[in-house]
């Protein structure tokens, strides 16, 4: 059908596409002086006219093309900030929990502070940080607690307007050590001044101004890895006899149980630890506009987006940073296929992972426990032990 501001001359019902072809060639030869130049006849309207069949073709091929490079541009283009109303607070602070991932977030961490030459506190190695005004005493953008909830002072704020400071500013990528070069950018640097009610001490009730990272992980996971580790654990407090695990230690203690057995007395340690002081650190954080809850199955399930919502939160959104982070953090995705798996990877089979969540889920109280821990951080009721 002719488009209405053609003449029906020009549109002809019955259309010989060899016809047309042979046309557009004609017309083509007109344009460079070729041999078959000169042809008007072979088409029913004027050369060069918006209703002849090679111009209506090239418009089509044109709008199409643009699209495509619409497209093009819209999924190489960086993704949105969701927390671009954080990147002006500071510092940063991280708390992860016995067996959440804690050694691959360090890792990631280190060679990010490394790679952006931020100054970053892990597990008090600089000082110690277990506040926000502890941080900035220290000047450190970013301070990490393994055992997270000893951070203080993180209540959290009940919808408070108050506008935070501007207490960072932008990252800048290190130009030595580090394939490749970026343009060097103004250092992040945690200022002391305008933070809140900390003043120049070290002690704070309630800091609003600060983002949290927290690194959580399914119970069950945890209760099986926790099992798995104190095993064979050499750290001192499951070395040394206590009465409550019959005069003996509590790696010997789960040596000699059962399977079955062994778990439900891990279930029951759990539970006075990282069981309960992950939904206690949740409680206290996962409100609040700024804080990532960071699972830690995410990053087996897509890396790549669970890394761009941690260099978010962290305020890195330049294309050329981005892609920085990304090739100093790439040896340590131990979930990429045929990768060797890393130390702070269980190398446990799945199918004896398999049998001990079906013994964990056979245990009435067991399950109930977890289940409870499930529910208060936001996971499924039930996971990788199946359903009912």
């Amino acid at each position: 059908r002719a488009p209405p501001h053609c003449p029906r001359s020009s549109m002809p019902a019955d259309r010989d596409y060899l016809q047309e072809e042979r046309a557009d060639e004609s017309e083509y030869g007109s344009l460079v002086g070729g041999p078959d130049a000169g042809h008007p006849e072979s088409v029913d309207e004027a050369p060069g006219s918006w209703c002849s069949s090679g111009e209506v073709r090239r418009r089509v091929l044109t709008l199409l093309l643009a699209v495509l490079l619409f497209f093009r541009w819209r999924a190489a283009a960086p993704p949105q900030s969701k927390f671009a109303q954080c990147h002006s607070i500071g510092p940063v602070l991280v708390g992860s929990h016995h067996k959440t991932g804690t050694v691959l977030l360090t890792h990631l961490l280190k060679d990010a502070c490394d790679a952006m030459d931020w100054r970053c506190v892990f597990n008090h190695d600089r000082g110690h940080c277990a506040s926000v005004a502890e941080a900035r005493a220290l000047d450190a953008d970013i301070c990490l607690l393994q055992h997270g909830v000893q951070f203080k002072g993180l209540v959290p704020s009940a919808g408070s307007s108050r506008t935070p400071p501007a207490v960072l500013a932008a990252a800048r990528p290190r130009a030595a050590g580090v394939n490749g070069s970026v343009e060097a950018q103004p250092r992040r640097r945690a200022l002391g001044a305008g933070g809140g009610s900390s003043g120049g001490g070290t002690e704070v009730s309630f800091d609003p101004n600060y983002r949290f990272v927290h690194a959580v992980r399914d119970p069950l996971e945890v209760v099986l890895s926790g099992y798995l580790y104190h095993l064979r654990t050499t750290e001192r407090w499951a070395n040394r006899p206590e009465s409550r695990w019959n005069g003996t230690t509590y790696r010997a203690y789960l040596n000699a149980l059962s399977l079955e057995e062994g778990l439900r007395a891990e279930v029951r340690h759990s539970a006075r630890d990282n069981l309960k002081t992950m939904p206690r650190l949740f409680d206290r954080t996962a409100r609040r506009p700024c804080t990532l809850t960071l699972r830690f199955e995410d990053f087996a399930t897509d890396w790549e987006a669970t890394l761009g919502s941690l260099w978010d939160l962290l305020g890195v959104t330049r294309p050329a940073e981005l892609a920085l982070l990304a090739r100093v953090s790439e040896k340590h995705n131990v979930y990429r296929h045929n990768n060797t798996r890393g130390s702070h990877v269980s190398s446990t089979s799945t199918d004896r992972r398999a049998a001990m969540r079906e013994l964990i889920r056979r245990s009435p109280d067991a399950i109930a426990r977890i289940r409870s821990v499930r529910r208060k951080l936001g996971y499924p009721l039930v996971g990788l032990e199946g359903t009912g």
